[in-house]
């Protein structure tokens, strides 16, 4: 069944109603048109419950702005969502193009902090969010009486004498609820093993994120990420209102999965009085990465499902935890984001 406006409809029982679907939700294309952001495609979803976000089509299918009954979700840089030709790839070039939004891909074969390994010199978090979308489709398929909104595209990172991998990406929403479903597959093309570093960066900010919000989730591990972190570990769940100058802290949380395999974590937000939830699938994605910078103009905290640590491929391999993936394997990565009501 489908839930809208407090009621229950069988698809046959809905239709007659609308004239259209995007009466009460869907899915469309459109452009973005100034500044950086010129000539971006974007996929705009209405979930028909209050839940509204934005695809990015040339920067990796990521999730941009984001918002629920009109309460936004994502903190948002002042670059915007520039087009992948701005990308600087070396160093910290990378921020020049970081537009926040709800959900930011990194790797694939990078991420972390800018580095050479192996004789090759890494940029922050690699170019998975600068990759334009290949075979784009969309659509609005009724399974039975639910309706799922939908959008997929490639992404591919290739290099002549080197990586070649393929990510295919799904996002999907049910018409009438509030949960954001991303289910990523990556092959590897080439004729050799890659190194395989995947991270989901989701942005929380204001007015979701202030400093009476709080995480929740059930007891874990907690590993400070340096020494800043470590002397501030007995804060990971506290923040405060923006500040002049706040040193970054990263947390990387070991959260037992469920019966089904998902870790969780909740954002609580009371002034917005909203929830956010993020599942991850946990053998694929065994770390959640906490980020915190709670600056003026940059307050956010990264929640951040992933398979590597934040320190950089060198550091991955010396630990031991360097994750590869063989030539022809396919790996399958799955994350939720849900919004809900504190009233509910």
């Amino acid at each position: 069944m489908t839930q809208l406006f407090g009621r229950s409809f069988t698809q046959q029982q809905l239709l007659p109603y609308i004239g259209d679907l995007s009466q009460v939700g869907g899915v469309r294309l459109a452009e973005l048109k100034d500044s950086k952001e010129r000539s971006s495609s974007i996929a705009e979803v209405r979930s028909g419950a209050g839940l509204r976000y934005s695809v990015l089509l040339d920067r990796g299918m990521d999730i941009g702005m984001a918002d629920f009954c009109g309460i936004p979700l994502a903190y948002v840089a002042p670059a915007g969502f520039a087009h992948p030709t701005f990308y600087e790839p070396h160093g910290l070039g990378w921020l020049y193009t970081f537009g926040g939004g709800l959900m930011l891909g990194c790797g694939l074969t990078f991420l972390g902090d800018p580095q050479i390994d192996q004789g090759e010199d890494f940029g922050l978090h690699g170019r998975l969010s600068h990759l334009p979308a290949s075979k784009v489709n969309y659509g609005e398929t009724w399974q039975g009486d639910e309706c799922i909104l939908w959008i997929e595209g490639q992404m591919r990172q290739v290099r002549v004498h080197g990586e070649y991998l393929s990510l295919n990406r799904r996002i999907s929403t049910v018409l009438g609820q509030n949960t954001i479903r991303i289910e990523d597959s990556v092959e590897n093309r080439a004729d050799k093993p890659s190194p395989l570093m995947v991270m989901y960066h989701i942005n929380t900010g204001f007015p979701l994120l202030t400093e009476h919000s709080y995480l929740q989730a059930v007891p874990h591990e907690i590993i400070p990420y340096d020494e800043e972190s470590a002397a501030r570990i007995a804060e990971w769940n506290h923040y405060i209102p923006p500040a002049q100058t706040y040193l970054d802290q990263t947390f990387y949380h070991d959260i037992p999965p469920d019966e089904q395999g998902w870790s969780k974590v909740e954002l609580v937000s009371p002034d917005a009085g909203l929830t956010l939830t993020i599942l991850q699938k946990k053998e694929a994605l065994p770390y959640l990465v906490q980020w915190k910078k709670l600056e003026k103009g940059v307050y956010l905290m990264g929640l951040e499902p992933s398979n590597s640590y934040v320190a950089g491929r060198r550091y991955e391999r010396t630990a031991g935890r360097l994750r590869m993936i063989q030539a022809g394997e396919t790996r399958r990565f799955e994350i939720e984001i849900s919004v809900n009501s504190l009233n509910l």
